[in-house]
């Protein structure tokens, strides 16, 4: 996919969620840039919500939890939590490719503007 001009000189991976330290992507967020945006941070805390929900139901993995059968569960719980974290980070990066497209649309003077009522949409 192709960068606005206001993120020239970045490639789609330098701005991929996933691939940057979490400091540095809040910093992103905070600042005046085109993305990470509004979506892409609902995405995230959404990934935090999950994850933390993982970790709580993986301590309910102690012997006791084991004895009474619910181990199973949280593991299960854990296994899936994690999974839907993984899903939202991709969302947050798929929200940052879309608006990039987007972006790209404003300017490109060969689409048409059926084209761009594509994009938009």
């Amino acid at each position: 996919s192709t960068l606005c001009s206001c993120m020239q000189g970045l490639s789609m991976e330098d701005i991929m969620t996933e691939k940057q330290a979490i400091g540095t992507w809040v910093a992103a967020l905070g600042a005046k840039k085109a993305t990470p945006g509004g979506g892409a941070a609902g995405a995230v805390a959404a990934a935090i919500g999950a994850a933390s929900g993982a970790m709580a139901a993986i301590y309910t993995t102690r012997k006791k939890d084991e004895e009474s059968g619910v181990a199973a569960d949280a593991r299960a719980l854990a296994e899936s939590l994690n999974a839907a974290a993984v899903t939202c980070i991709k969302i947050a990066d798929e929200d940052a490719s879309a608006y990039a497209a987007l972006q790209a649309s404003w300017k490109d003077a060969s689409m048409s503007p059926e084209d761009k009522a594509k994009v938009e949409a």
